[in-house]
């Protein structure tokens, strides 16, 4: 499968959405974490946050009691202990056709714009496959907007 131009086109835009919004990314990283010297830090916070909100993610935390699944989605020890005390069976969370199914895909098209070398990044092979996710500039141009995905 290829990379679609118009996605390419679209991401990279100087003016764009995206680029906009990794340029204030970059304005708001720790300046110990800047540069090329230090490495992949960015790319991997967007890559580790862009699988937590994986709608996969989510569906195996429905299975889990619901203490287990707060704790796998980063809540403190103490306060899953109290809300999932008498909270019921399992996580609930609801998917639906929100734009979080899309937001994985979001995350993802940012690192290139962020990475200060994706030819040596540990997220280029997740980036890589995001690029080919059918309908991607739809989904990218539709979350800039304000829009579900697939409402246009």
């Amino acid at each position: 499968m290829d990379v679609n131009n118009e996605v390419l086109t679209y991401i990279f835009n100087r003016d764009g959405f995206y680029s906009g919004l990794a340029g204030r990314l970059l304005d708001h990283v720790p300046i110990w974490h800047r540069g090329r010297r230090r490495g992949h830090w960015l790319c991997l916070r967007l890559n580790g946050l862009a699988k937590g909100v994986d709608p996969g993610t989510y569906a195996a935390q429905i299975q889990k009691p619901t203490r287990d699944g707060l704790i796998a989605l980063g809540m403190p020890r103490c306060m899953a202990n109290v809300l999932g005390a008498g909270a019921g069976l399992g996580l609930k969370i609801a998917l639906g056709h929100t734009p979080i199914a899309h937001l994985t895909n979001a995350l993802r098209v940012l690192i290139p714009l962020v990475c200060p070398n994706l030819d040596q990044c540990p997220t280029e092979k997740d980036v890589v496959k995001t690029f080919v996710t059918p309908f991607l500039a739809e989904q990218l141009k539709a979350m800039a907007s304000g829009e579900k995905p697939g409402s246009a």
